[in-house]
């Protein structure tokens, strides 16, 4: 079996039917979703189910993607290849680092094929999680982290695969992929002969991210609504993902209104313009160093049962090393904590952010993990494994657990809307993230959606496609909105209001058709 895994294309043949296997394993004894309604978004958009034809604007993905993707979409619609794309792209970088576990595992003795194999156990449990919940997030960080492993090889292919790779997975997640090559930083100094051929090589790759990310704005800005469009969703984005944004109070009540409605993920496009959410961003910035400290510390302590086993292996890890090895491995991580401390400062450091940060510390830094000769590394290695396997499991078991109810719920949500519709209602608008989407199979997702049937809100709000709400005003007449029945208490009192104090017209509601938990509300003028 050793000499069979010593063989490079053997070794990587038999690696790549292992994670096929484990992937398809997955899909078919496990409830499979979509951590966010995001992505299921992007699917639809995409795949031409919300707009009518298959669109290449994906918003949170660069345009080169949406291209790729509308061109199968619009050879075939029967394969959901949004879904096929993230299976495979997975699946191909998990190849890339399991071969490179496995090869030093090999080369370093008895206690190296033991570290290997909890090694392995590790990795399966982070893509366990990342493949039970997909997300766009976490798929992006372990494709770069993949294409950083191939680009620190001499191989001239490998070096030319991993730069294919890494223009990939940013291309998936810009934000992402600036993460992880920022912890990764130090591993790839350390691991690559710096040479004049080197640096020109990094160059030309920041060179290549660079261009794509000028050929996504400037495919934006070509047009005056998807630029509007563009910037409002960024200021949109900036203020739903800040902590401090909650802090925000406006004196006057139709004002704050208007912002809990932004808060909700429901604002109005026409009241909350893109002049209206810059000055709101700019009060928000004026938030205090403190409060912004205090941020941080609550954030972070939300991830102490992973930060603190990991420091501590760390430490140890420092100590027991080469002088080289603790320069490595005390820079990564400590790089690693700067990063998801600074994003804390103004933003949600949220659980896919927070193991898209962690994932390279343990894997793009795993020669330096397993070059150790003490002999109690591979008990303090084994103890750290059960810690973090434990805990990642147990996220991912609750997780399903609450997939399985959101699936539940969606099959009632789905029936609820068909009698609406069937009954001749108008077209409906979901009330921030109250329509679970997100609970369909990612592989069989659009065949489940029809085009009309739902206009969302949140990061599509001023998106230019047609029938997307403009103004609350179409509530009165051409759409209805679909609530969950504990938010209405307070919603629907708040639209009203703001139709009344916005437009200067009194209304009324009344509910069209309702489930136990979820309810259709049509608005209507009152006549003087």
């Amino acid at each position: 079996m050793i000499i069979f895994l010593n063989r490079p294309y053997l070794r990587i043949l038999s690696i790549l039917v292992f994670i096929s296997l484990f992937v398809i394993g997955l899909f078919s004894f496990f409830p499979i979703i979509f951590e966010t309604n995001d992505d299921l978004a992007m699917l639809v958009i995409s795949s031409g189910i919300y707009s009518g034809s298959p669109d290449e604007h994906l918003i949170f993905m660069n345009v080169l993607i949406g291209f790729f993707l509308k061109f199968l979409y619009q050879k075939t619609t029967n394969i959901e290849w949004y879904s096929i794309f993230f299976i495979l792209m997975n699946i191909i970088s998990s190849v890339v680092i399991l071969n490179k576990i496995v090869f030093y595992g090999l080369h370093n003795g008895k206690i190296g094929k033991f570290i290997v194999a909890i090694s392995v156990v590790i990795f399966l449990v982070f893509e366990f999680n990342f493949i039970a919940n997909i997300q766009f997030t976490t798929l992006a960080a372990i494709v770069v982290s993949a294409s950083i492993i191939l680009i620190s090889e001499k191989d001239r292919v490998k070096i030319f695969f991993g730069i294919f790779l890494m223009l990939i997975g940013f291309a998936i997640r810009f934000h992402a992929g600036v993460l992880v090559l920022a912890i990764s930083i130090p591993y790839i100094v350390a691991s690559s002969e710096i040479n004049t051929k080197k640096i020109s090589l990094f160059i030309f790759i920041i060179f290549l991210i660079a261009s794509m990310n000028f050929f996504d704005s400037y495919y934006y800005n070509r047009s005056v609504e998807w630029s509007y469009y563009s910037d409002y969703n960024y200021q949109r984005g900036r203020i739903n993902d800040n902590p401090n944004a909650y802090r925000l109070i406006f004196p006057k009540m139709k004002d704050q209104n208007n912002y809990q409605f932004l808060l909700d993920f429901m604002p109005d496009p026409s009241v909350l313009n893109l002049e209206k959410l810059i000055f709101i961003n700019s009060k928000i910035n004026q938030t205090g160093f403190f409060v912004k400290f205090n941020n941080v510390k609550k954030q972070i302590l939300r991830f102490k049962i992973f930060i603190i086993p990991l420091f501590l292996l760390f430490v140890y890890l420092a100590y027991s090393s080469s002088y080289i090895n603790k320069i490595v491995i005390l820079s990564g991580l400590g790089m690693q904590l700067f990063l998801i401390c600074f994003l804390s400062v103004d933003g949600a450091l949220k659980e896919r952010v927070f193991f898209s940060s962690v994932f390279p510390i343990l894997f793009v830094y795993y020669p330096y993990l397993i070059d150790n000769s003490f002999k109690l590394f591979p008990a303090i290695f084994f103890v750290f494994s059960i810690i973090y396997s434990f805990k990642i499991i147990s996220i991912t078991v609750d997780n399903m657990a609450k997939a399985e109810n959101k699936q539940h719920t969606l099959s009632q949500q789905m029936e609820l809307i068909k009698k609406y519709k069937n009954a001749g209602g108008r077209d409906l608008v979901c009330y921030g993230a109250d329509y679970l989407i997100e609970a369909l199979n990612p592989l069989s997702a659009g065949k489940r959606l029809r085009p009309a049937s739902m206009y969302f809100t949140g990061w599509f709000s001023g998106i230019p496609f047609k029938g997307q709400l403009v103004s609350f005003t179409e509530f009165l007449e051409t759409k209805a909105i679909f609530i969950k029945k504990k938010n209405a208490i307070n919603v629907l009192p708040m639209v009203l209001s703001s139709i009344q104090e916005n437009y200067g017209i009194k209304t009324a509601y009344r509910v069209a058709i309702q489930s136990k938990d979820y309810s259709i509300i049509e608005c209507y003028p009152i006549k003087p």
